[in-house]
């Protein structure tokens, strides 16, 4: 499942994608060319868990191999979020110390909240721990 989330006081866009990464290549060909499509799905050939890059675009991309289930998978999911927040706030000249802590903060909780919504995810929705 893939969804682009608009952070537009930042503006920026990230593509979230829970899936397989031959899925996210399909995605990826519909936005880039073939090629360009294989070569960025390619970051994530020998993810287990998670990553998140950022193209020499801007465009950022949040790759999780499956759904979120259990508190782990949660877990992987808020610490992915942290680089979608590095990522934005580090472009935005933002960084991370303890006068700009509340702009991450901000913006994670706002990244949470937001994917939770839009992938219909919830913590207390009988995620077992791991």
């Amino acid at each position: 499942m893939n969804k682009i989330i608009t952070i537009e006081l930042y503006n920026r866009d990230v593509m979230v994608h829970f899936g397989s990464r031959k899925e996210l290549r399909k995605k990826l060909g519909r936005m880039f060319d073939k090629e360009t499509a294989k070569e960025i799905s390619g970051h994530f050939s020998d993810v287990s868990l998670g990553r998140t890059i950022i193209l020499d675009g801007g465009q950022i991309i949040l790759f999780i191999p499956q759904m979120p289930s259990t508190a782990s998978d949660y877990a992987v999911l808020q610490h992915e979020i942290f680089h979608v927040a590095f990522f934005i706030l580090e472009k935005a000249g933002i960084v991370l110390c303890e006068k700009s802590d509340e702009a991450y903060s901000y913006l994670i909780q706002f990244l949470t909240k937001r994917i939770l919504e839009e992938f219909t995810l919830s913590f207390s929705s009988g995620a077992r721990s791991a």
